[in-house]
């Protein structure tokens, strides 16, 4: 049996791309990956971190607009100040 290696806290924000704090909020908040905590150290399995990044997929909506038309102004008659 292997066991998985945990990440810590600054681990897992250089992967994601943001602060620690920001890791330390979304832990704080219940929104972050589910963790475990071993005496005082805190950890992130990689399975609960691949979940909870599965859950967080966001998938762009399709517009169904019109084109966009050019922002021309009406030509008029009268010279310019």
């Amino acid at each position: 049996m292997t066991l998985p290696t945990f990440l810590t806290t600054a681990q897992l924000a250089e992967t994601l791309q943001v602060s620690e704090s920001k890791v330390i909020k979304m832990r704080e908040d219940g929104t972050g990956p589910a963790f475990v905590v071993i005496g005082r150290a805190i950890r992130y399995p990689p399975r609960s971190i691949q979940e909870w990044l599965d859950s967080c997929k966001q998938v762009a909506p399709t517009s169904k607009r019109a084109p966009r038309r050019s922002r021309r102004t009406p030509a008029t008659d009268s010279p310019m100040p």
